[in-house]
C-alpha cells in the first residue's frame, strides 16, 4: 500500500473519532410541536400558554400520545397550573413523567440530549413546588436539589444561559426560601449567592434582583454578620428603580433596624422607623413596622412606648411568628408592671401556639443534612469533572501531536523528492547555462572588437568625441577589468552556485550587491562611459537612476536572470524593467546592444 493509501485511511480514523467526540450527546425526543411552541409561549406568557394547553387537551386524546409527549404534556400542565396560581391537579402524572425522564436520562448516559436533561430537572422542580404547596418542605427540599443536581450534572456552567440560566436562578431561591424559613440562615445564605450570577445571565427583573439582595442581608443580620448585611441592604436599594414601593420602605427598615444595632444614631432610626410607619399603605405593613419599632422601645426600656406598638403588632398582624413575637415582649412587660390578666391572655395564646420542637428540630436536622449531602456530591462531581476534562485535554495533545508527526513525515518524504527534482533540474540548467555563458562571451568579445576597431580610427574617434562632448576613450575592456566588474562576473559565473531561474532571489542574497559595490560600479561606468551615459541621459529624460544601474550591468554582459539575483528583484520586476527601457530607446534589441549601438554610430 502507498504512502498516500496510509495517510488517508489515517486521517478517515482520526475524523471519525473526533466527530464521535464532538457529536451532539444522544438525539432528540419526537416532541410534538404544539407542545414544544406552548413550552417556549410558558417562560414569557404563562396565561396564554395555560389556554393553548387546554386548547391543546381538547383536540387531542392525551392518553393515547406516545409516552414522550404523554409525560411532557403533563410536566407542562403542572408547570402551568403552578404559574397561574392553581392547585396542583395532576401530581400522580406528574411522578409518572418525573420517573419516566429519569429513566431516560440514566438510559442515554453521557448521550443525553441537552433539552431531555431539561426536562427531567423541571420536573423535579414542579414536583418540590407541589410538596411546598401542601407544607411538606423536606420533600420539597429533596426535589429542589435533584433538579440542581441534574442540572449541574449535565451542563458546563458555559451553557447556563437564558431559560436554563433563569430555572437555575429560581432553584437556588426557592431553596433559600426553605432554609430560611428554618432558620438555617447560613444556608440560606449559600444558594441565595448561588443565585445571583444567574440572574445576570439573563434578563431578570432589577427588583427581583434587589429583593434576593435584601434577602441576603437580612439572613446576614440575624447572623450577626452586620457589615456583610449593609453591603447587601446598599446593593439592594441601588438597583431599585421605584423609591415609593413597599420593597423600597422594606430596605429602609431593614437598614434603619441596621443602624439601630450597629449603634449609630439610635434616636435617628427610631426616627426613621416612625416616618416609615405613617407611610404603610396597608395593615400588614403597618403592624410590622409597629413590631419592629416596638422591638427598638423594648430594647431602650421604654416599656410604655414598647407596649403601645407590640398591642397594635399583636392585633393587626396576620403572621403567627410575628404574633408569637409580640405576644412574647407583652408577657414579660405586663408580667413586670402586674397585669396579670394581660400576660395570662398573653401567654395562653404562647401555650396554644407553642412551636413543635420536635418536629421543628427533626425537620431542622434533616435540611442540614441534606444541604450536606449536596455540598459533598457537588464537590464530587466538580473532582470528577475537572478529572474528565483533564482526560480530554491529554487526548486533545496526543490527537494533534500525531496529526504533526504524521504532518512532518509526509513533509520530509516531499521535501526528498523536490530536492531530487531540483537537482535534475539544476544540472540541465547548468549545461544550458555553459552554452548559453560561451555564446554571450563571443558576443561580448565580437563587440569589443568592433569597438576598438573603431577607436583605432581617428575620424570615427573625432566624430564621437563631437558627439559624446569630448570625453575619455570608451574601452569595454577596460571596463570590464575595473575590479568591481570582476567581482561580479566571478560570482555570476561561480559553477559552486551558479543563479537559476527556478531558484529563488532571496536564495542569492549573499551574493547581492551592496550600496558600496553599486557605487563602485557606478564609479567605473562613468570613467568608461560617461559620455554614453551623459548622451543617452540628455537623450532620454525618462530614464531613472535604478536604469542606468541596469544599464551598467548589461554592459558587463550580464542576462536577467543574474542582474535579478545581484540586485535582489524578482525575475519578472527585472523583465518589466527591461521592456520598459526597450519602449523608451524604441528598440526590441538587449539592451547591451542598444547602449554598444550609440557607441558604435
Amino acid at each position: 500500500m502507498k504512502l498516500q493509501d496510509w495517510i488517508g485511511l489515517w486521517m478517515i480514523a482520526v475524523l471519525a473519532a473526533c466527530s464521535s467526540c464532538s457529536e451532539p450527546k444522544g438525539s432528540v425526543r419526537p416532541a410534538d410541536t404544539s407542545l414544544v411552541a406552548i413550552d417556549s409561549l410558558l417562560w414569557t406568557q404563562p396565561d396564554s400558554a395555560f389556554a393553548k394547553l387546554q386548547d391543546f387537551d381538547a383536540n387531542h386524546e392525551v392518553d393515547s400520545l406516545d409516552p414522550f409527549n404523554r409525560h411532557y404534556f403533563h410536566l407542562l400542565l403542572s408547570e402551568l397550573l403552578y404559574k397561574n396560581d392553581y392547585a396542583q391537579s395532576n401530581h400522580n402524572e406528574l411522578l409518572q413523567a418525573e420517573a419516566y425522564f429519569d429513566s431516560l436520562v440514566v438510559e442515554s448516559g453521557n448521550r443525553i440530549h441537552p433539552d431531555l436533561v431539561f426536562l427531567d430537572a423541571r420536573a423535579h422542580y414542579i414536583d418540590g413546588a407541589g410538596y411546598y404547596e401542601m407544607d411538606s418542605v423536606v420533600p420539597a427540599c429533596e426535589q429542589y436539589l435533584k433538579a440542581l443536581e441534574v442540572m449541574e450534572e449535565h451542563f458546563d456552567e458555559k451553557e447556563l444561559v437564558g431559560k436554563k440560566a433563569q430555572f437555575m436562578a429560581m432553584t437556588h431561591t426557592r431553596i433559600m426560601t426553605i432554609f430560611s424559613a428554618n432558620y438555617l440562615h447560613g444556608q440560606a445564605v449559600y444558594f441565595g449567592k448561588c443565585s445571583l450570577p444567574y440572574y445576570d445571565r439573563y434578563n431578570a427583573v432589577s427588583w427581583h434582583i434587589s429583593w434576593v439582595l435584601e434577602e441576603l442581608g437580612s439572613f446576614y443580620d440575624m447572623l450577626d454578620l452586620l457589615d456583610s448585611a449593609a453591603y447587601y441592604y446598599d446593593s439592594a436599594a441601588i438597583l431599585l428603580v421605584d423609591t415609593n414601593g413597599l420593597m423600597f420602605r422594606d430596605i429602609a427598615a431593614h437598614q434603619a433596624s441596621l443602624s439601630y444595632k450597629q449603634g449609630k444614631r439610635t434616636q435617628a432610626a427610631i426616627n426613621q422607623f416612625r416616618q416609615l410607619l405613617h407611610l404603610s399603605e396597608d395593615g400588614a405593613e403597618y403592624a410590622s413596622r409597629c413590631l419592629s419599632l416596638g422591638e427598638m422601645y423594648y430594647d431602650e426600656k421604654r416599656f410604655d412606648s414598647a407596649r403601645q406598638y407590640m398591642n397594635k403588632a399583636y392585633h393587626g398582624t396576620g403572621s403567627l411568628n410575628s404574633k408569637r413575637l409580640a405576644a412574647q415582649r407583652l408577657l414579660e412587660i405586663d408580667s413586670a408592671m402586674g397585669n396579670e390578666g394581660l400576660a395570662n391572655e398573653y401567654l395562653d395564646f404562647l401555650v396554644q401556639n407553642s412551636y413543635s420542637s420536635d418536629q421543628q428540630g427533626e425537620t431542622i436536622s434533616t435540611l442540614t443534612e441534606l444541604h450536606r449531602i449536596f455540598l459533598q456530591q457537588k464537590t464530587t462531581r466538580i473532582h470528577h469533572q475537572k478529572i474528565l476534562g483533564i482526560k480530554r485535554m491529554i487526548t486533545v495533545v496526543i490527537v494533534v501531536m500525531l496529526c504533526i508527526l504524521l504532518a512532518l513525515i509526509v513533509l520530509n518524504r516531499l521535501s526528498h523528492k523536490r530536492k531530487e527534482c531540483i537537482k535534475t533540474q539544476l544540472d540541465m540548467e547548468r549545461t544550458a547555462f555553459k552554452f548559453e555563458l560561451a555564446a554571450l562571451s563571443g558576443k561580448i568579445r565580437k563587440k569589443n572588437e568592433i569597438i576598438q576597431s573603431l577607436e583605432r580610427t581617428a575620424l570615427e574617434k573625432d566624430r564621437l568625441n563631437r558627439l559624446l562632448n569630448m570625453q575619455p576613450e570608451i574601452t569595454a575592456q577596460q571596463y570590464l577589468d575595473e575590479p568591481i566588474c570582476q567581482h561580479i562576473l566571478e560570482v555570476c559565473n561561480d559553477d559552486k552556485n551558479l543563479i537559476k531561474s527556478v531558484v529563488s532571489t532571496k536564495e542569492y542574497e549573499s551574493i547581492a550587491l551592496t550600496k558600496t559595490q553599486l557605487a563602485e560600479l557606478n564609479k567605473a561606468a562613468m570613467k568608461h562611459y560617461g559620455a554614453l551615459f551623459e548622451l543617452i541621459g540628455n537623450k532620454y529624460p525618462k530614464l531613472k537612476g535604478k536604469d542606468l544601474v541596469y544599464c551598467q550591468l548589461c554592459l558587463i554582459g550580464l542576462n536577467s536572470i543574474q542582474i535579478s539575483a545581484l540586485l535582489q528583484k524578482t525575475p519578472s520586476t527585472i523583465s518589466s524593467q527591461k521592456k520598459r527601457l526597450q519602449q523608451i530607446f524604441g528598440q526590441n534589441n538587449d539592451i547591451a546592444v542598444i547602449l554598444n549601438s550609440f557607441i558604435i554610430h
